[in-house]
């Protein structure tokens, strides 16, 4: 298929989803995170709210982390509740891609340790 943009989110994203499908849970989420603006931030827990079951953040991990488009879907947006989370590029180049967008870390969660060996501490 071809990848076509409107409103910088991918038109293969825009078709309405039925969330009470368990089949569309990952095009739901994919296309929530399509549509966190550039600069901002959502936890895993909160997609999984917006998906209709807060149980499902670590499916929505499990979602980010098998994102194949990373840059076009920025996972790099979606974080943890108490860490920055993980990415399927690296830790390092989620924290480049924050850092070129304007989101400090620090000032989202003051409990979030970033060191340079790529962990995150709380």
């Amino acid at each position: 298929g071809e990848l076509s943009f409107e409103n910088s989110v991918p038109v293969w994203l825009r078709k309405p989803v039925d969330k009470t499908i368990p089949n569309n849970l990952r095009a739901t989420v994919l296309k929530i995170i399509s549509e966190i603006p550039y600069g901002k931030t959502k936890t895993y827990g909160s997609i999984a709210t917006l998906v209709g079951n807060k149980g499902f953040a670590r499916a929505v991990g499990r979602i980010c982390g098998k994102n194949p488009l990373v840059i076009i879907v920025p996972c790099h947006r979606v974080i943890a509740a108490s860490t920055i989370g993980g990415y399927s590029a690296g830790l390092e180049k989620k924290r480049y891609l924050m850092q070129i967008e304007g989101i400090d870390i620090q000032a989202m969660n003051p409990l979030i340790e970033t060191t340079s060996q790529g962990s995150n501490k709380v």
